[in-house]
């Protein structure tokens, strides 16, 4: 509940604390930064819920269903879709909060690059002390703890209490499974991020149909004629 309390009470501290940058940007931009956020708050919201009506009912911390109450979650919400989702956002996030406070770019407004210059030293305790980036990609990291969360209770538990054992070993699976999926789709979308820099930096390239970025390295390029030598940087497909 302390890793999922986490994420709903930033939330909470900051509208608390007057942060909004919705206020500051269109939806269009919104989306490309937050994408779904809201869904992503909403099963950590119905995950700590579950756990908070669960202690009520409990006598003891000990015999606290986790198992139980993960595996619900895991299979009866939508968590696979919507981490996905986010997930794979984040590369995308990431350059269009850049483009933010680069004054050459389109998307660069000095309101919004003076209010993300600012915001840290005026909400210091809201935002922790941190900045905008490692709340964008709090839900990323926090995820791919879960399995490291359930081995550890695995390894606490007693094996011959079958039903909460059985149960924390199911959670394991799922959680494990997810993470690799969520994996599998921010590489994915990555690939597809390179290849269209690639599109819009090569003249030509857009003639074909590349599926892979490989690599990026040094490229010597020679001019017999002159005979000198230029170093780049390329990338291939």
């Amino acid at each position: 509940t302390e890793h999922t309390g986490d994420v709903v009470s930033s939330g909470d501290d900051g509208a608390a604390a007057g942060i909004n940058p919705k206020k500051l940007l269109k939806r269009k931009v919104v989306d490309k930064l937050f994408a779904n956020v809201d869904d992503v708050l909403a099963c950590n919201t119905a995950l700590l819920a579950a756990f908070e009506t669960a202690k009520v009912a409990t006598a003891a911390a000990a015999d606290l269903p986790v198992g139980k109450l993960l595996l619900s979650w895991l299979v009866q919400s939508p968590v696979g879709e919507v981490y996905t989702i986010y997930c794979g956002n984040q590369p995308n996030a990431t350059s269009t909060l850049k483009a933010l406070q680069d004054a050459n770019d389109p998307l660069y407004t000095p309101e919004l690059a003076q209010w993300l210059k600012e915001v840290g030293k005026t909400h210091k305790k809201a935002l922790r002390l941190q900045p905008l980036t490692s709340f964008m990609i709090m839900p990323v990291q926090r995820i791919c703890k879960y399995p490291l969360f359930v081995k550890s209770l695995l390894d606490v538990s007693d094996e011959e209490d079958g039903g909460e054992y059985r149960e924390l070993e199911l959670a394991l699976g799922k959680i494990e499974t997810l993470v690799m999926e969520i994996n599998r789709a921010k590489a994915d979308t990555d690939n597809k991020s390179k290849l269209a820099d690639l599109r819009d930096k090569v003249i030509g390239l857009d003639k074909y149909e590349p599926e892979q970025f490989v690599m990026e390295g040094p490229f010597v390029a020679v001019d017999d004629a002159a005979s000198t030598t230029t170093t780049t940087t390329t990338t291939t497909a």
